[in-house]
């Protein structure tokens, strides 16, 4: 194995408020942003997700089963961690004997720095924060590179792919609304049609009803399922139960997570009969599925959020900030083009780029996130109350204000 300091022109790692100078320096302003959003998170919760904090191996199995690598084949390697966060990951690569290069655009790389201390004063870990498409370091300065969970979060993802493996196959995607491309695709091959009820990644894009009933009536002539991703936008956070309620179509299976916990770590996925026919026993398992804790806080997650009187309650503040934030748009045309969203779900797109934006609301204490096409994503609690909406619409005028 090379020697690391023979691989390495230089590093800075980050334990300094200088060093944290010099970083931002390197990445510029417009880096911030988004970022500092997942910086503030797990600077806040630094320990959140890691094994040896929750006592569990769930990291662990993911990394081996999905490298299909065994322990044994990290040791000794040096590796560069590319969105490494708070060391998830980074924690389970020392642990088998790695030398980590942890490197993550955003401030989270603190986290991982103050929770492998000792690692670093053994010179088994660098921390880096800075953009990994200009790192200093010379051409094939690793044995190999860990991206887990990182491409979604990149503001270029077509540069992001570059030099990676291909996507997974069995996927083909569409522009939005294009019927006629998908139609045409449609081969005998063809499992499913599977959509976002409303798009949160792709700019909190709300599909119309139309769509919908035009998709199903195309999964039936085709004889192909429909699959309707309700992870972002269902379990009330539209205003009804599941977004698709709205449009009275029936989809064949739905994902869902995130909301059916109300913050503890639970997914499930919903089939009609005729689907489930296929999962048949020995046909799916899951090592922490079904655990007593996670489906009592799901049933009592449940009895709340399904409530009809809590869904009206939704649908009433939508419809207060959806208003406001159409008024503040026609104040501030320059700044804002479009308000999108249902319910709790809500899209702010501006003219240009978004990162300067959401770290301005983030100095005013509102955490928001980006989406794509320069959309702010508000996401407030189901149980936000009017005056808290109130607030966040003062600093949101005022960011506009600012840079106008």
């Amino acid at each position: 194995m090379l020697n690391p300091e023979d691989k390495l022109e230089k590093f800075l790692t980050i334990n300094s408020d200088e060093a944290h100078k010099k970083v931002l320096s390197l990445i510029g302003d417009d880096a911030i942003g988004y970022h500092e959003n997942f910086g503030f998170q797990w600077n806040r919760f630094n320990k959140l997700q890691l094994d040896s904090c929750n006592g569990s191996s769930e990291s662990e199995d993911r990394l081996l089963n999905q490298s299909e690598l065994r322990p044994e084949d990290f040791r000794d390697k040096v590796i560069l961690e590319v969105g490494a966060g708070n060391g998830r990951f980074t924690e389970i690569l020392l642990k088998f004997g790695a030398k980590v290069i942890a490197v993550d655009f955003s401030s989270a790389i603190f986290a991982n720095f103050n929770n492998h201390q000792k690692y670093v004063e053994s010179d088994k870990l660098i921390c880096i924060r800075g953009d990994v498409f200009n790192l200093p370091v010379i051409e094939r300065a690793f044995d190999m590179v860990l991206c887990y969970g990182v491409i979604q979060h990149t503001g270029n993802n077509k540069k992001a792919m570059e030099g990676f493996y291909p996507k997974v196959d069995g996927f083909d995607h569409f522009e939005f609304g294009d019927h006629k491309s998908l139609e045409k695709s449609i081969t005998n091959k063809t499992a499913a049609i599977m959509v976002e009820t409303i798009m949160g990644e792709g700019g909190i894009k709300v599909i119309p009803d139309w769509c919908l009933k035009e998709l199903r009536k195309l999964c039936n002539k085709k004889k192909i399922l429909l699959i309707l991703d309700e992870v972002q936008c269902g379990i009330s956070r539209s205003g009804d139960f599941f977004a698709f309620e709205k449009s009275k179509v029936k989809p064949d299976i739905v994902p869902i997570a995130k909301g059916i916990g109300g913050g503890f770590p639970i997914g499930a996925v919903l089939m009609n009969k005729k689907v489930s026919n296929g999962m048949t026993p020995g046909t799916h398992g899951s090592t922490f599925g079904g655990n007593p804790l996670a489906m009592a806080v799901g049933n009592t997650v449940m009895d709340i959020v399904s409530n009809r009187k809590f869904l009206n309650n939704i649908k009433k503040l939508s419809k207060y900030f959806l208003s406001n934030l159409d008024h503040l748009k026609n104040k501030y045309p320059n700044i804002i083009k479009e308000i999108r969203g249902r319910g709790l779900l809500i899209g702010i797109q501006l003219q240009k780029d978004q990162t300067k934006f959401i770290q301005k609301l983030m100095d005013n204490r509102l955490l928001t996130i980006r989406a794509a096409e320069n959309v702010v994503r508000i996401l407030p609690p189901l149980n936000v109350k009017k005056n808290e909406i109130y607030q966040a619409l003062k600093i949101i005028n005022k960011v506009c204000l600012e840079l106008k």
